[in-house]
């Protein structure tokens, strides 16, 4: 039998009705020993919204190791001439079964895990208040 999968992971996304395009994206980004998940959530709707969380995307994109922090402040710099988005991350490097995450606005996550007598456990990542770019 195949080891189970490390991540499992599922997607859904619809922009408003009367809107062609969302503010809302994602980003799975494999580095070796790791991935980088993100959520993003450009600020309002439509095209504007679209094109700040594409910004985000691709600049978490270029370089998914790095810290988190990192990587917020350089997509923040990014995002500046955008209406700005709210980001959550979440930074999985296997080998050590270490998963780092934080959020900056209302994109929340939650780790289910199970501890070793069975029981189901939840956690939910750190959000700071405020926009990135």
């Amino acid at each position: 039998m195949a080891d189970a999968p490390i991540l499992e992971i599922g997607i859904a996304e619809r922009p408003l009705p009367g809107e062609l395009e969302s503010g809302d994206t994602h980003l799975v980004a494999p580095y070796p020993g790791g991935v980088l998940l993100a959520a993003i959530d450009g600020l309002g709707h439509g095209s504007e919204a679209a094109q700040a969380a594409h910004a985000a995307r691709a600049s978490l994109a270029e370089d998914p190791s790095a810290d988190l922090s990192d990587l917020f402040v350089r997509t923040h710099g990014r995002l500046a001439r955008t209406r700005g988005a709210v980001i959550s991350l979440a930074s999985i490097k296997e080998a050590a079964w270490e998963l780092t995450w934080l959020g900056v606005g209302n994109v929340e996550g939650t780790l289910v895990h199970t501890w070793d007598e069975g029981r189901p456990a939840t956690e939910a990542i750190l959000l700071l208040g405020g926009v990135v770019g």
